[in-house]
């Protein structure tokens, strides 16, 4: 199932932790790999945390819906 989950939501270098289903949405919790943990997303460089303000928490984000439901990506904390 996560590797269905890899292709159909486009998540290249990214590991899929798990998936639930709450009431009508979709919520998957992903992590980057850990070679492309602090990278820059523009040249691709190792680099410093920008945003440390949310250290630690999650982040959500909605993701192109799964057969007519809403999907939800979910950043866990390192």
């Amino acid at each position: 199932m996560k590797s269905l989950l890899l292709l159909a939501l486009g998540l290249a270098r990214t590991v899929v932790l798990g998936a639930r289903i709450e009431a009508e949405r979709i919520v998957v919790s992903v992590r980057p790999y850990k070679r492309e943990q602090r990278r820059c997303p523009v040249c691709g460089r190792a680099c410093d945390f920008y945003d440390m303000a949310n250290r630690g928490a999650p982040r959500l984000w909605r993701a192109m819906d799964l057969a007519r439901s809403a999907c939800y990506l979910v950043l866990m904390p390192i």
